[in-house]
C-alpha cells in the first residue's frame, strides 16, 4: 500500500510465472490512475518498456486480460461481471520471448 497527499492506493500483487522477468497478477483494491505502474516500480520492479516509471523504451508491456468487478450500492448489478481481453499478438510474442512458450497456461480465466 502506497500513501501520501490524500491518495491511498492498494494493490495485491501475485507472481505468475518468476525468473529474470517476471508475469503478474494484479488486484485492484482501489482505482488511481497509474496504480499498478506506480506500485510496481516502488518495489523495485519496473513493467518493461514503461516510459515514465521504468527504464524507458517503446510504451509499457502492460495488458489487462481479464477485469473482475467487485462492486456494492449503485453499482451492484455489475458484481460478479468479468471482462476478458484477448492478448494482442505482438505482447504474445514478447511475453514468450522473455517468459517462455508455455506461460498462457498460468493465466486465470
Amino acid at each position: 500500500m502506497v500513501a501520501g497527499e490524500d491518495l491511498a492506493m492498494e494493490t495485491v500483487f501475485r507472481p505468475v510465472v518468476s525468473g529474470d522477468y517476471s508475469l503478474v497478477d494484479a488486484d485492484l483494491l482501489t482505482g488511481k490512475t497509474h496504480q499498478i505502474r506506480y506500485h510496481l516500480q516502488s518495489l523495485g520492479f519496473p513493467i518493461l518498456g514503461d516510459k515514465k516509471y521504468g527504464e524507458g523504451g517503446r510504451g509499457q508491456w502492460l495488458h489487462n486480460y481479464q477485469v473482475v468487478f467487485h462492486t456494492q450500492g449503485d453499482l451492484a448489478y455489475l458484481d460478479g461481471l468479468e471482462v476478458l481481453s484477448p492478448i494482442p499478438e505482438k505482447l504474445d510474442r514478447i511475453a514468450r520471448d522473455y517468459l517462455g512458450r508455455d506461460y498462457r497456461k498460468f493465466l486465470r480465466g
